[in-house]
């Protein structure tokens, strides 16, 4: 994920610039680190651009356009989208977008469940049992993703560790983290050219550095890794944030674990770098997809800012709803990940401005009952006719491969 809310930006820097030679690794071993975090630079612009394509049928009031992923000005990648009619084709500024693409990839953040200190690979998993409510209640150490997807990293010297070598290192590590043994320190208060966001403790008797990113994994007011407490029935559990957040307050400590969308129980889409024109984060939107003869469609909400080079991430939930599984319990990372959607065309439109009709009011229920009417009021009469001509007039998004930067 990139750019997450504001919360996390709190952290009070003065404490974490004060490393010592004992807080953090040599410069060198600290600059190769910070090249190896996050794999390609992030895109720093969205552009779009009319498509050389057919004009869209009378029944759907949008029109073929390109969106381009960029950096520095330059294509990193590029999407078939529809917009609504722009007055100004060169500089457009879209109220509505809609796509059909073949990959939606699954984002556990958000969840409670998301990351756990205990099982940093995700490979754990709980006893499936129901409450009084009649909900599904998992009991144990059941983390749905693993430490990567989270972009919490173990290094040891500049060499980043894996599977076995990360479970058996970090299960000494964390302890000195987690009882404040180890001080955090700001990344770029020592290297201002690394990646925004992260944050890190060294070992040196180890020579073991642990990475975590703070608009994943948000900091304490003394800078350690927010945790649920003993007040959550996921205890112990890492906080995971969602760019959107409800206005929760923080505890004393200055987490505040119940103030992120929840990805096992809201279906939402994320966009990238956060949006564009009017189609921000909080606004509404609808996904369809047709698998094995049914057609399911989706009501939901955009959440969450990122991944910066991908058009195609949904929350547990949002995949769970479209595959016809909502109802089935997700365990682990294994499980987590078989929700990603993957050949059927996945339809998802997004309706901008709409944000403050829901008022504040996150829940399922609420977010449901304003995306039906503005999608209601987006297609007029027949919403699902529009719908249908907009989706076949759009160009179909294949999956992207590493030869191919058009998606």
């Amino acid at each position: 994920m990139i750019a997450r809310g504001v919360t996390a930006s709190l952290v009070p820097l003065l404490m974490l610039t004060c490393a010592t030679a004992q807080d953090a690794p040599p410069l060198e071993i600290l600059r190769a680190i910070a090249s190896k975090l996050e794999q390609k630079p992030a895109p720093t612009g969205i552009v779009f651009k009319p498509a050389p394509s057919a004009a869209a049928p009378n029944a759907c009031p949008m029109q073929p356009f390109d969106m381009a992923l960029t950096r520095n000005g330059d294509p990193v990648r590029t999407y078939s989208v529809m917009l609504d009619r722009q007055a100004n084709e060169s500089s457009p500024k879209p109220k509505q977008i809609l796509a059909v693409i073949t990959r939606v990839a699954v984002d556990a953040d958000g969840s409670a469940r998301a990351y756990h200190p205990e099982d940093p690979e995700g490979e754990r998993t709980c006893t499936r049992t129901t409450g009084r409510d009649g909900k599904f209640h998992p009991q144990g150490i059941c983390a749905l993703d693993k430490f990567s997807s989270g972009r919490m990293a173990l290094y040891k010297d500049a060499d980043r560790l894996t599977k076995d070598n990360l479970v058996a290192e970090w299960k000494d590590a964390w302890p000195l983290i987690r009882d404040k043994k180890l001080k955090p320190v700001d990344l770029r208060s020592l290297v201002p050219e690394a990646p925004d966001g992260y944050y890190f403790f060294h070992w040196r008797e180890r020579n073991l550095t642990a990475f975590f990113k703070r608009f994943i994994v948000p900091q304490s007011k003394d800078g350690y890794p927010c945790r649920h407490g003993a007040e959550s029935p996921f205890a112990g559990y890492f906080v995971a944030a969602t760019t959107l957040n409800h206005n929760a307050p923080a505890r004393a400590d200055g987490c505040a674990p119940a103030r992120y969308i929840d990805a096992e129980t809201i279906p939402f889409f994320v966009l990238p770098k956060g949006g564009f024109g009017d189609v921000r984060i909080g606004d509404v939107m609808v996904a369809r997809m047709t698998k094995g003869g049914v057609e399911r469609t989706v009501f939901g909400i955009i959440a969450d800012a990122g991944p910066p080079g991908q058009f195609g991430e949904g929350s547990v939930a949002l995949n769970a709803a479209l595959l016809g599984k909502a109802d089935v319990p997700v365990m682990n990372m294994k499980e987590t990940w078989a929700l990603d959607i993957e050949g059927p065309p996945v339809t998802v439109l997004v309706i901008g401005g709409t944000r403050g009709l829901l008022k504040g009011d996150y829940s399922k229920k609420n977010i449901e009952a304003v995306a039906r009417a503005e999608f209601s009021r987006w297609g007029g009469h027949d919403p699902m006719r529009q719908f249908n001509a907009c989706a076949a007039a759009a160009k179909v998004n294949l999956k992207c491969d590493a030869t191919r930067d058009r998606c």
